[in-house]
Protein backbone atom coordinates (compact mmCIF):
# COMPACT_ATOMS: atom_id res chain seq x y z
CA UNK A 1 0.00 0.00 0.00
CA UNK A 2 2.85 2.37 1.03
CA UNK A 3 4.21 1.95 -2.83
CA UNK A 4 0.53 3.32 -4.04
CA UNK A 5 1.67 7.79 -4.35
CA UNK A 6 -2.10 8.46 -4.62
CA UNK A 7 -2.84 6.56 -1.42
CA UNK A 8 0.12 7.87 0.20
CA UNK A 9 -0.49 11.75 -0.98
CA UNK A 10 -4.08 11.21 0.90
CA UNK A 11 -2.42 9.52 3.98
CA UNK A 12 0.06 12.28 4.31
CA UNK A 13 -2.83 15.00 4.19
CA UNK A 14 -4.35 13.41 7.20
CA UNK A 15 -0.89 12.93 8.87
CA UNK A 16 -0.99 16.98 8.12
CA UNK A 17 -4.37 17.80 9.31
CA UNK A 18 -3.70 15.17 12.69
CA UNK A 19 -0.76 17.07 13.72
CA UNK A 20 -2.31 20.84 12.79
CA UNK A 21 -5.26 19.74 15.13
CA UNK A 22 -2.69 18.93 17.93
CA UNK A 23 -0.90 22.38 17.86
CA UNK A 24 -4.38 23.75 17.93
CA UNK A 25 -5.37 21.69 21.20
CA UNK A 26 -1.75 22.72 22.65
CA UNK A 27 -1.93 26.54 21.69
CA UNK A 28 -5.74 26.40 23.20
CA UNK A 29 -5.91 24.19 25.95
CA UNK A 30 -10.09 24.49 26.14
CA UNK A 31 -12.59 21.62 26.48
CA UNK A 32 -13.88 22.88 23.11
CA UNK A 33 -10.91 21.47 21.67
CA UNK A 34 -10.45 18.37 23.45
CA UNK A 35 -12.30 15.75 20.90
CA UNK A 36 -10.23 17.56 18.30
CA UNK A 37 -7.39 16.10 20.22
CA UNK A 38 -7.94 13.06 20.93
CA UNK A 39 -9.51 12.22 16.97
CA UNK A 40 -6.06 14.13 16.31
CA UNK A 41 -3.94 11.67 18.01
CA UNK A 42 -6.15 8.47 16.52
CA UNK A 43 -5.58 10.03 12.95
CA UNK A 44 -1.76 9.41 13.89
CA UNK A 45 -2.55 5.39 14.50
CA UNK A 46 -4.37 5.56 11.04
CA UNK A 47 -1.74 6.86 9.16
CA UNK A 48 0.92 4.21 10.88
CA UNK A 49 -1.53 1.91 9.99
CA UNK A 50 -1.40 2.94 6.16
CA UNK A 51 1.85 4.31 5.79
CA UNK A 52 3.96 0.96 7.57
CA UNK A 53 2.56 -2.00 5.80
CA UNK A 54 5.84 -4.24 5.90
CA UNK A 55 5.81 -6.84 7.94
CA UNK A 56 8.09 -5.46 10.20
CA UNK A 57 5.95 -2.71 11.34
CA UNK A 58 2.61 -3.71 10.62
CA UNK A 59 1.64 -3.28 14.53
CA UNK A 60 3.18 -0.13 14.79
CA UNK A 61 -0.18 1.61 14.98
CA UNK A 62 -0.85 -0.27 18.28
CA UNK A 63 0.99 2.12 20.11
CA UNK A 64 -0.33 5.05 18.49
CA UNK A 65 -3.97 3.60 19.35
CA UNK A 66 -2.90 2.82 23.06
CA UNK A 67 -1.62 6.45 23.64
CA UNK A 68 -4.97 7.95 22.31
CA UNK A 69 -6.56 5.89 24.95
CA UNK A 70 -4.13 7.49 27.83
CA UNK A 71 -5.03 10.24 26.09
CA UNK A 72 -8.55 9.85 26.35
CA UNK A 73 -8.53 8.47 29.99
CA UNK A 74 -6.08 12.02 30.96
CA UNK A 75 -9.29 14.08 29.27
CA UNK A 76 -11.83 12.83 31.55
CA UNK A 77 -14.64 13.10 28.48
CA UNK A 78 -17.64 12.29 29.04
CA UNK A 79 -20.43 11.33 26.25
CA UNK A 80 -23.01 13.90 27.65
CA UNK A 81 -21.04 16.59 26.18
CA UNK A 82 -20.02 14.68 22.90
CA UNK A 83 -22.98 13.39 21.55
CA UNK A 84 -22.12 14.56 17.75
CA UNK A 85 -18.79 12.74 18.53
CA UNK A 86 -20.85 9.42 19.91
CA UNK A 87 -19.46 7.65 17.15
CA UNK A 88 -16.17 8.65 16.79
CA UNK A 89 -15.84 7.49 20.17
CA UNK A 90 -17.27 4.06 19.58
CA UNK A 91 -15.60 3.59 15.82
CA UNK A 92 -11.82 4.67 18.46
CA UNK A 93 -12.69 1.52 21.16
CA UNK A 94 -13.30 -1.17 18.58
CA UNK A 95 -9.85 -0.11 17.11
CA UNK A 96 -8.59 0.02 20.39
CA UNK A 97 -10.35 -3.56 21.40
CA UNK A 98 -8.30 -5.24 18.57
CA UNK A 99 -4.84 -3.25 19.58
CA UNK A 100 -5.24 -5.02 22.85
CA UNK A 101 -6.43 -8.05 21.18
CA UNK A 102 -3.14 -8.28 19.11
CA UNK A 103 -1.24 -7.26 22.13
CA UNK A 104 -2.78 -10.47 24.13
CA UNK A 105 -3.98 -8.00 26.84
CA UNK A 106 -7.65 -7.12 28.04
CA UNK A 107 -9.34 -4.03 27.24
CA UNK A 108 -8.96 -1.40 30.09
CA UNK A 109 -11.87 -0.60 32.75
CA UNK A 110 -11.81 2.75 31.98
CA UNK A 111 -13.08 1.72 28.03
CA UNK A 112 -15.68 -0.63 29.35
CA UNK A 113 -16.89 2.00 31.47
CA UNK A 114 -16.70 4.70 29.03
CA UNK A 115 -18.63 2.62 26.55
CA UNK A 116 -21.59 1.71 29.06
CA UNK A 117 -21.80 5.58 29.15
CA UNK A 118 -22.14 5.96 25.98
CA UNK A 119 -24.98 3.18 26.07
CA UNK A 120 -27.09 5.08 27.79
CA UNK A 121 -27.02 8.03 25.49
CA UNK A 122 -27.41 5.65 22.31
CA UNK A 123 -31.01 4.28 22.97
CA UNK A 124 -33.15 4.30 20.09
CA UNK A 125 -29.94 4.67 17.75
CA UNK A 126 -27.86 2.22 14.87
CA UNK A 127 -25.18 2.82 17.73
CA UNK A 128 -26.81 1.10 20.13
CA UNK A 129 -26.39 -2.55 19.15
CA UNK A 130 -22.42 -1.51 18.57
CA UNK A 131 -21.91 -0.72 21.98
CA UNK A 132 -23.86 -4.26 22.77
CA UNK A 133 -21.42 -5.86 20.35
CA UNK A 134 -18.32 -4.07 21.75
CA UNK A 135 -19.34 -5.69 25.47
CA UNK A 136 -19.19 -9.04 23.49
CA UNK A 137 -15.84 -8.70 22.42
CA UNK A 138 -14.02 -7.05 24.93
CA UNK A 139 -15.49 -10.58 27.02
CA UNK A 140 -14.19 -12.46 24.28
CA UNK A 141 -10.59 -11.10 24.04
CA UNK A 142 -10.52 -11.64 28.20
CA UNK A 143 -11.78 -15.07 27.45
CA UNK A 144 -9.53 -16.02 24.76
CA UNK A 145 -6.11 -14.15 26.75
CA UNK A 146 -7.46 -16.71 29.76
CA UNK A 147 -7.58 -19.77 27.52
CA UNK A 148 -3.66 -19.08 26.42
CA UNK A 149 -2.17 -18.75 30.34
CA UNK A 150 -4.82 -21.18 32.22
CA UNK A 151 -4.19 -24.69 33.40
CA UNK A 152 -5.83 -27.94 31.47
CA UNK A 153 -8.70 -28.54 34.26
CA UNK A 154 -10.02 -24.92 33.42
CA UNK A 155 -10.58 -25.69 29.66
CA UNK A 156 -14.01 -27.17 30.69
CA UNK A 157 -15.44 -24.51 32.19
CA UNK A 158 -13.96 -22.02 29.15
CA UNK A 159 -15.53 -24.02 26.61
CA UNK A 160 -18.95 -23.73 28.88
CA UNK A 161 -18.33 -20.12 28.43
CA UNK A 162 -17.39 -19.37 24.92
CA UNK A 163 -20.58 -21.43 24.20
CA UNK A 164 -22.64 -18.83 25.70
CA UNK A 165 -20.89 -16.31 23.93
CA UNK A 166 -21.16 -17.42 20.54
CA UNK A 167 -24.94 -18.17 21.76
CA UNK A 168 -24.96 -14.38 22.94
CA UNK A 169 -23.77 -13.26 19.65
CA UNK A 170 -26.62 -15.45 17.67
CA UNK A 171 -29.02 -13.67 19.98
CA UNK A 172 -27.43 -10.04 19.35
CA UNK A 173 -28.13 -10.40 15.56
CA UNK A 174 -31.27 -11.96 15.72
CA UNK A 175 -32.65 -9.42 17.48
CA UNK A 176 -31.21 -6.36 15.13
CA UNK A 177 -33.80 -4.55 13.48
CA UNK A 178 -34.37 -5.07 9.63
CA UNK A 179 -32.40 -1.86 8.65
CA UNK A 180 -29.65 -3.19 10.40
CA UNK A 181 -29.72 -6.95 8.90
CA UNK A 182 -26.64 -6.90 6.47
CA UNK A 183 -25.50 -10.49 4.40
CA UNK A 184 -21.81 -9.74 2.45
CA UNK A 185 -22.38 -12.85 0.52
CA UNK A 186 -26.10 -12.61 -0.73
CA UNK A 187 -26.18 -8.57 -0.59
CA UNK A 188 -27.49 -6.65 1.56
CA UNK A 189 -30.42 -3.18 1.71
CA UNK A 190 -29.44 -0.20 0.08
CA UNK A 191 -29.09 1.28 3.44
CA UNK A 192 -26.53 -1.39 4.30
CA UNK A 193 -24.86 -0.47 1.41
CA UNK A 194 -24.50 3.76 2.11
CA UNK A 195 -23.61 3.01 5.72
CA UNK A 196 -20.14 1.80 6.21
CA UNK A 197 -20.69 1.14 9.97
CA UNK A 198 -23.07 -1.70 9.14
CA UNK A 199 -20.79 -3.42 6.56
CA UNK A 200 -18.13 -2.92 10.00
CA UNK A 201 -20.72 -4.17 12.11
CA UNK A 202 -20.80 -7.78 10.66
CA UNK A 203 -17.09 -7.95 10.56
CA UNK A 204 -17.02 -7.77 14.13
CA UNK A 205 -19.60 -10.01 14.78
CA UNK A 206 -17.74 -12.78 12.63
CA UNK A 207 -14.40 -11.90 14.20
CA UNK A 208 -16.38 -11.90 17.88
CA UNK A 209 -17.71 -15.58 16.41
CA UNK A 210 -13.75 -16.68 15.54
CA UNK A 211 -12.58 -15.62 18.94
CA UNK A 212 -15.61 -17.79 20.85
CA UNK A 213 -14.94 -20.58 18.47
CA UNK A 214 -10.67 -20.50 18.81
CA UNK A 215 -11.28 -20.55 22.35
CA UNK A 216 -13.38 -24.32 22.11
CA UNK A 217 -10.98 -25.66 19.92
CA UNK A 218 -7.71 -24.73 21.34
CA UNK A 219 -10.00 -25.81 25.04
CA UNK A 220 -11.20 -28.81 23.20
CA UNK A 221 -7.27 -29.64 21.61
CA UNK A 222 -5.71 -29.39 24.80
CA UNK A 223 -8.61 -31.57 26.66
CA UNK A 224 -8.27 -34.41 23.47
CA UNK A 225 -6.03 -36.58 26.16
CA UNK A 226 -8.37 -36.75 28.52
CA UNK A 227 -11.63 -37.01 26.77
CA UNK A 228 -10.54 -40.24 25.10
CA UNK A 229 -10.30 -41.82 27.98
CA UNK A 230 -13.87 -40.83 28.88
CA UNK A 231 -17.56 -42.16 27.65
CA UNK A 232 -18.43 -42.77 24.53
CA UNK A 233 -21.19 -40.32 24.30
CA UNK A 234 -18.82 -37.27 25.36
CA UNK A 235 -16.21 -38.05 23.08
CA UNK A 236 -18.87 -37.83 19.94
CA UNK A 237 -20.26 -34.46 21.81
CA UNK A 238 -16.98 -33.03 21.52
CA UNK A 239 -16.25 -34.03 18.11
CA UNK A 240 -19.85 -32.65 17.24
CA UNK A 241 -19.24 -29.37 18.82
CA UNK A 242 -15.56 -29.64 17.57
CA UNK A 243 -16.65 -29.90 13.98
CA UNK A 244 -19.14 -27.09 14.66
CA UNK A 245 -16.77 -24.45 15.69
CA UNK A 246 -14.22 -25.57 12.92
CA UNK A 247 -16.93 -24.59 10.01
CA UNK A 248 -17.57 -21.29 11.38
CA UNK A 249 -13.83 -20.61 12.00
CA UNK A 250 -14.02 -21.43 7.75
CA UNK A 251 -16.81 -19.48 6.94
CA UNK A 252 -15.95 -15.96 8.72
CA UNK A 253 -12.90 -15.50 6.45
CA UNK A 254 -15.48 -16.14 3.64
CA UNK A 255 -17.64 -13.83 5.23
CA UNK A 256 -15.37 -10.67 5.85
CA UNK A 257 -14.04 -11.50 1.80
CA UNK A 258 -17.34 -10.98 0.56
CA UNK A 259 -18.25 -7.10 2.22
CA UNK A 260 -14.90 -5.91 1.63
CA UNK A 261 -16.17 -4.36 -2.10
CA UNK A 262 -18.58 -2.73 0.04
CA UNK A 263 -16.37 -1.48 2.63
CA UNK A 264 -14.35 0.25 0.62
CA UNK A 265 -16.16 1.48 -2.75
CA UNK A 266 -19.63 1.97 -0.97
CA UNK A 267 -22.44 3.85 -3.48
CA UNK A 268 -20.78 7.39 -4.84
CA UNK A 269 -17.06 6.16 -5.17
CA UNK A 270 -15.64 4.57 -8.30
CA UNK A 271 -12.17 3.78 -6.78
CA UNK A 272 -10.60 3.08 -3.25
CA UNK A 273 -10.16 6.17 -0.97
CA UNK A 274 -8.02 6.51 2.19
CA UNK A 275 -10.71 6.32 4.80
CA UNK A 276 -11.56 5.13 8.18
CA UNK A 277 -13.43 2.11 6.18
CA UNK A 278 -9.73 1.58 4.92
CA UNK A 279 -8.03 1.34 8.38
CA UNK A 280 -10.43 -0.50 10.04
CA UNK A 281 -10.55 -3.50 7.55
CA UNK A 282 -6.69 -3.42 7.78
CA UNK A 283 -7.06 -4.30 11.73
CA UNK A 284 -9.96 -6.62 11.29
CA UNK A 285 -7.46 -8.27 8.96
CA UNK A 286 -4.70 -8.67 11.18
CA UNK A 287 -6.90 -9.22 14.24
CA UNK A 288 -7.69 -12.29 11.77
CA UNK A 289 -4.72 -13.52 10.92
CA UNK A 290 -3.38 -13.36 14.52
CA UNK A 291 -6.34 -15.65 15.58
CA UNK A 292 -6.76 -18.55 12.45
CA UNK A 293 -3.22 -17.73 10.03
CA UNK A 294 -2.00 -15.68 7.69
CA UNK A 295 -2.21 -18.38 5.35
CA UNK A 296 -6.18 -18.59 5.80
CA UNK A 297 -7.09 -15.07 5.28
CA UNK A 298 -5.31 -14.80 2.35
CA UNK A 299 -6.47 -17.92 0.75
CA UNK A 300 -9.96 -16.32 1.88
Amino acid sequence: MHKDPYLMVLARRQYSSALNLLAKAIGEPKDSVNGALVAASFNLSVFELIACDAPSAAHLWVKHIKGTLVLLNMLKLHPDGLVSELEGLVQIAYTAALAYLISEQTVPEFLLGLMQSCKAISMGTTLLPMIELFDIMSSLIDLYIREKHCDVQDHVQLISTAIHFDQSLLAWANNLSPTFTFDAIVGGSSHSREHGWLVKAWNYYWLCRVLANMVVIDSLDALSPSIQLTHMTLITESKAQYSKSLSILRQAPREIHASIPLMLRRMGRSSLALSSDTSFLITILQSLSILTSQRVVING
